[in-house]
């Protein structure tokens, strides 16, 4: 277990909109609400977490621009001087914050009034007219303006966004420093400081992507900035290019496939960013045409890597009503699959790390963090327990108690069990007496293909009677399973329940009969046993 953090700048209000930026054992989080915060692990399961102490803050021009200041002396740096505006534009909040003035970085020591200020000079200064000017700006990141709320690394670049008071404003640290954001003289490795959009609007930025270049994601549209290995981006190359000008909802975006997968303003629509060489601009094609009734207002993403075992890769949206939308992709071979998870309770949000998920999870008034598993039994809310010796009774399984669980032992689906109120199950007589047990709730687990829809020589099919005359399975090491009502069994188990139970590789083939327009049918799962499907096949007939 990792030692609890306290003390956080945070609250749960902000949870839902909250950004986060991740760099070795580092984690930036990020709210405008918020000075932006540093949890950094400190040993392998410690850690802590404090404001970031930013080395130059990040500048911007955010009261009027037509207020001049001007210097009582200039000189060298920890020289002192009083800056004076000709209106109002200080508080007395200003004191120890940043000042830019003539390009030149000052700290602000003391406050006399709105027009007036004492500075200590950061840069050298000599030289420099006493004159007023127009040439200054302000700290962005403060209490009064709001913070950053959102970031993303790239090319040796920290980037932020998004405060209260610049919401289309963008900056860039130096490069290989991530905490100095200090302009200096526009040269290449400077900090960059830009607005996104143009005169006709004032977009928010919600989020910042990287998948090779730079994407801002918008409330209402997305740009990315261009870039290559050859030519990064400085002050001076710095450049907008708009993509689309559909807006993007408060959701994280998750990365996954060679894609930036995000959910647009409706929050009906899954859309994904995905670079194309042939028009050297992003795409921000829609995935969920027909999938749309599986989102509702989603309120968390994430992206699930593949590995060996199951080379696809998940994206996986959290939906206000607690069911979540997943996404199986694999871009080389052109998959793009939607199917829902539901469970006995409400899922509030996701999170992965490499392979492994997590889920918080809301049950009969019970907050649970549960971790997802691709190898264990397929039953909801799971706990494995062993014993020395076989025998019939297991527990306690607190988080079930009073329900009615299913059990399986090393592969076996030995039927279901009553937990008593104190979490504990007791097996039947006609249950094996076992040493290990897989406890948890089970679930329908349901495959439904798409109507056929097929041209013929005569013209399309999807209006005319169709006959399913046989349905092709494509398994690899599966159980049983169900094809149209049809128990499809994989191999006789016996009352061996020190190995796994048989399994199936290869093709099943099954019969059918029926007439409809869809030729639809499900294959379902009526044990706890693990299925993987490769592939479907359809004969039909076609009756005019």
């Amino acid at each position: 277990a990792c030692t609890a953090v306290t003390g956080c700048a945070w609250t749960s209000a902000m949870l839902d909109t909250i950004n986060w930026c991740i760099a070795g054992d580092t984690i930036l989080i990020l709210h405008e609400s918020m000075p932006t915060q540093r949890v950094t692990r400190t040993g392998a399961t410690t850690f802590t977490v404090a404001a970031v102490s930013w080395e130059t803050p990040g500048f911007g021009r955010i009261s009027s621009p037509a207020i001049t200041v001007s210097s009582s002396a200039v000189g060298a740096a920890g020289s002192t001087a009083t800056l004076t505006a000709s209106s109002s534009l200080w508080t007395a909040a200003v004191v120890s914050e940043k000042f830019r003035w003539n390009g030149k970085r000052a700290t602000i020591t003391a406050y006399t009034s709105a027009t007036s200020v004492d500075v200590t000079w950061v840069d050298v200064t000599t030289g420099l007219a006493l004159t007023a000017t127009t040439d200054w700006q302000q700290q962005a990141w403060t209490a009064a303006f709001g913070y950053p709320s959102c970031g993303t690394l790239l090319d040796g670049r920290l980037w932020v966004a998004g405060t209260t008071a610049q919401q289309s404003g963008i900056w860039a640290s130096r490069v290989g420093a991530p905490f100095d954001f200090d302009p200096r003289s526009a040269d290449d490795a400077d900090a960059i400081t830009e607005l996104v959009g143009g005169i006709d609007s004032v977009p928010r930025v919600r989020h910042l992507a990287t998948l090779g270049r730079l994407l801002i994601l918008t409330d209402s549209g997305v740009w990315f900035v261009p870039s290559s290995d050859t030519r990064p981006v400085t002050p001076s190359t710095f450049a907008l290019r708009p993509v689309s000008d559909v807006g993007v909802s408060t959701v994280r975006p998750a990365q996954n496939d060679g894609a930036i997968l995000y959910v647009d303003v409706t929050g009906r629509i899954a859309r994904e960013a995905r670079w194309s060489d042939t028009l050297q601009t992003y795409t921000t094609d829609a995935l969920t045409l027909l999938a749309d009734h599986l989102l509702v207002n989603p309120v968390a993403a994430t992206g699930l890597e593949g590995d060996d075992e199951q080379p696809g890769k998940l994206v996986l949206l959290v939906n206000e009503d607690g069911t979540v939308a997943v996404q199986h992709s694999i871009a080389s071979e052109r998959v793009n699959a939607w199917v829902p998870w539901e469970t006995d309770g409400e899922v509030k949000s996701v999170a992965a790390a490499g392979r492994t998920l997590f889920w918080l999870v809301l049950r009969d008034g019970t907050w649970r963090l549960e971790r997802a598993s691709n190898t264990a039994a397929p039953l909801d809310a799971l706990m494995t327990l062993t014993s020395p010796s076989k025998t019939r009774t297991f527990g306690p399984f607190p988080h079930l108690a009073g329900l009615t669980v299913g059990v399986v032992t090393n592969g076996h689906d030995i039927g279901d069990a009553d937990v008593d109120g104190s979490g504990n199950i007791l097996l039947e007589d006609t249950q094996p007496a076992v040493t290990e047990v897989d406890v948890g709730l089970r679930f329908d687990q349901t495959v439904r293909p798409m109507p056929v829809d097929v041209d013929l020589p005569d013209g399309d099919a999807s209006g005319l009677r169709k006959r399913l005359v046989r349905i092709l399975v494509e398994l690899v090491e599966s159980g049983d399973l169900r094809v149209n009502g049809t128990p499809v069994v994989m191999g006789f188990q016996g009352d061996d329940y020190t190995n796994p139970p048989a399994t199936f590789t290869g093709t099943k083939e099954v019969r059918s009969r029926g007439i409809s327009r869809d030729v639809q049918f499900d294959i379902t799962v009526p044990k706890a046993y693990r299925v993987t499907i490769l592939g479907l096949t359809r004969e039909v007939s076609v009756d005019g």
